[in-house]
């Protein structure tokens, strides 16, 4: 890694554990099993640089985020960090259910309703205080 990479790394690690805290953690190391190589990209160029940006705040980001996971389907473990990571940047539980609902005409009810029960699980989770992945 360059210097210029290296300064990347580490602004990605304290981004990912602001927003994912606990999840951040084993979310890592799950990649980094299959593959270190990802797992730095995704810390440097996601949480490095793309989410470095002046123009929406992190809990703006965590909003697109999860909305676009779930509009995708198909990411449910995905979507799981970012809702956790949303709710650690300051969304609001319902914030996300809204957000999910607002998906049903342009994403479609199935993909919407996937969406309601990961947050469903999340949401239950974050409740009774254990934020696992």
């Amino acid at each position: 890694m360059t210097s210029t990479t290296n300064d990347h790394y580490q602004l990605g690690i304290d981004t990912l554990t602001t927003v994912g805290g606990t999840t951040s953690a084993e979310m890592l190391d799950s990649i980094r099993a299959v593959s270190p190589k990802a797992a730095e990209h995704v810390v440097s160029a996601v949480f490095g640089e793309l989410y470095q940006g002046d123009d929406l705040s992190l809990r703006d980001r965590e909003l697109a985020s999860i909305a676009s996971l779930a509009s995708l389907g198909g990411c449910e473990p995905q979507l799981r960090v970012h809702v956790s990571a949303a709710l650690n940047v300051g969304v609001t539980a319902e914030e996300v259910v809204e957000t999910f609902v607002q998906l049903i005409p342009f994403a479609g009810m199935p993909r919407a309703l996937n969406a309601l029960f990961v947050a469903h699980d999340v949401l239950t989770e974050h409740e009774s205080g254990s934020h696992s992945g």
